[in-house]
């Protein structure tokens, strides 16, 4: 698995609280054995097992506990160079919705749900609604532009800084969307590219546009995505 540069996953932060654990864990078969719950019992291990999980969560910082950013979460700065202007950074009461796209050329995904938003940009970019691509390439350069040409994409692409990259590193799945609001809140967030996860996406931007309520989320199929490669 190819991490991308400037991203990083947070499971060194459970080695720093492993001590800690184990001696709350002893403490909580102590008290379970007070009771009448044998350690060895399969009941026992799994409260034991779930309780460890809890205490690990509670004692991380909340931006590692995420691991991603969920609904009502507010969204890292996003700049890079986009268009002619070598550093831009997307405003989000710009627009009345975004859609924040992280994609790649090497993305096999990503062939599926380009041209899905393409095409939903140019039908409601009319009533307030903006894409903003952030590409995980180290040139500007091809095959960027091939590979957009050839999907017939031309909406606004956004090549990070590394502060971007270390902002959103919770994004290790390509492709990984966001809709934010103009108040620069997540309002939903997609991990992969099937065609249902699609078809969700273009029923979230029409609801929100018309100011209605998103449907329920689906959750994508397997294999909808791939590790992160810039």
């Amino acid at each position: 698995m190819t991490i991308p540069a400037g991203f990083a996953r947070v499971s060194a932060s459970f080695g720093m609280n492993r001590t800690w654990n184990a001696g709350i864990a002893q403490l909580v078969e102590h008290d379970l054995a007070k009771v009448g719950v044998a350690g060895s019992s399969p009941v026992s291990r799994s409260i034991l097992i779930l309780l460890n999980v809890a205490v690990v969560l509670l004692a991380l910082p909340a931006r590692a506990q995420g691991l991603a950013l969920a609904p009502g979460d507010p969204v890292p700065e996003l700049q890079g160079a986009m268009n002619d202007a070598p550093l831009h950074t997307v405003a989000w009461s710009g627009a009345k919705l975004t859609l924040v796209h992280f994609w790649s050329t090497g993305c096999v995904p990503c062939r599926i749900d380009i041209p899905a938003i393409q095409t939903l940009w140019r039908e409601r970019r009319k009533d307030g609604f903006r894409v903003v691509g952030v590409v995980f390439e180290q040139s500007r350069q091809d095959p960027v532009a091939a590979f957009l040409k050839e999907l017939g994409a031309d909406y606004p692409v956004l090549y990070p800084t590394t502060a971007t990259l270390r902002a959103w590193k919770e994004v290790t799945l390509l492709p990984t969307t966001f809709l934010v609001g103009k108040d620069g809140r997540v309002l939903r967030r997609y991990v992969g590219a099937d065609p249902v996860t699609v078809e969700g996406m273009r029923a979230d931007v029409v609801a929100v546009l018309e100011g209605k309520p998103m449907p329920p989320q689906v959750m994508p199929g397997p294999e909808s995505g791939q590790d992160a490669k810039p």
